[in-house]
């Protein structure tokens, strides 16, 4: 495969996407960054605007090309439009080398870099409460474990993605691999993994006669 493959990982709350991603980036011994990673990085990153971060003059975005009302009019000050474009320049600034990136809009922020791919997981209720019952350390405990909760943290992730991106969250068309984990379970990273490599195949250049 490529060495310099990034895959971006989106995913309903509860379905493993924190433990998969570690698993992918094992496999492909690249490294991986969760929100939590991100977010950190981005507090050392300085007032950004279209002169000097470096995802928007790389994808040669503006303001009007952002979804959020703060962007529409310019407001790079606005604390949450900030946040947004210093993790977005962390994604951005990550993903020059090979990793695996979860959350934070990774795969709107990357859709136009070469030999990414875009990943949504999701899982049906019942696996959902299962994996948040069995892996507690990975999720969080003010969160209650009930279907209610769970789906309202769904309508925050949906909610946030929306406003900056313009897009539906785990909408298939806005992915490269939408994939139900409570289906597969421990194979789903080996459906991911073949899936890349397949993929990566097609890209490589054909051999010469």
């Amino acid at each position: 495969m490529d060495s310099n493959i990034v895959i971006t990982i989106s995913r309903e709350y509860g379905s493993g996407g924190l433990h998969i991603g570690q698993k992918l980036a094992d496999a492909l011994q690249i490294p991986f960054y969760t929100r939590d990673d991100i977010e950190q990085k981005s507090k050392q990153e300085p007032i950004l605007n279209e002169a000097n971060c470096d995802w928007l003059k790389a994808n040669r975005l503006r303001a009007s090309n952002l979804t959020g009302a703060a962007f529409a009019v310019g407001g790079y000050g606005d604390i949450t439009s900030q946040l947004f474009l210093k993790e977005a320049n962390v994604v951005w600034k990550l993903a020059q080398s090979p990793c695996v990136l979860v959350g934070r809009c990774a795969d709107f922020v990357l859709k136009n870099r070469p030999h990414t791919y875009r990943l949504f997981l999701s899982s049906g209720m019942p696996d959902r409460l299962r994996q948040i019952r069995e892996n507690p350390k990975l999720y969080d405990t003010a969160v209650k474990r009930e279907a209610k909760d769970i789906l309202q943290m769904d309508k925050k992730r949906a909610s946030y993605y929306q406003y900056y991106t313009g897009q539906i969250w785990g909408k298939a068309s806005n992915y490269d691999l939408c994939v139900d984990t409570g289906k597969l379970g421990p194979q789903t990273v080996d459906l991911i993994l073949e899936f890349v490599r397949r993929a990566e195949a097609i890209c490589e250049p054909l051999p010469q006669d």
